[in-house]
């Protein structure tokens, strides 16, 4: 979902949604609690092929650093 386009079909009908929201979208709900819980993260979904992504807000990727741990390139 980059600059506007949808990485799968390269549509530019995209739409934020709340994870909050996903209620209606039980298959998207990837649950959890701490630093990526529903007020901090919220999904990019394409409104032409349904292909959706989720990301951390800036509050949240502050945080990143201090409690996550970062995975070793192969």
């Amino acid at each position: 979902m980059r600059r506007g386009v949808c990485v799968k079909c390269q549509g530019t009908e995209l739409y934020q949604l709340p994870v909050k929201a996903a209620g209606a979208y039980q298959d998207l709900w990837l649950g959890g609690q701490g630093i990526f819980a529903e007020r901090s993260s919220y999904f990019i979904v394409c409104g032409s092929c349904g292909f959706s992504e989720r990301y951390a807000t800036p509050d949240a990727m502050r945080k990143l650093a201090k409690y996550g741990r970062r995975l070793q390139s192969r």
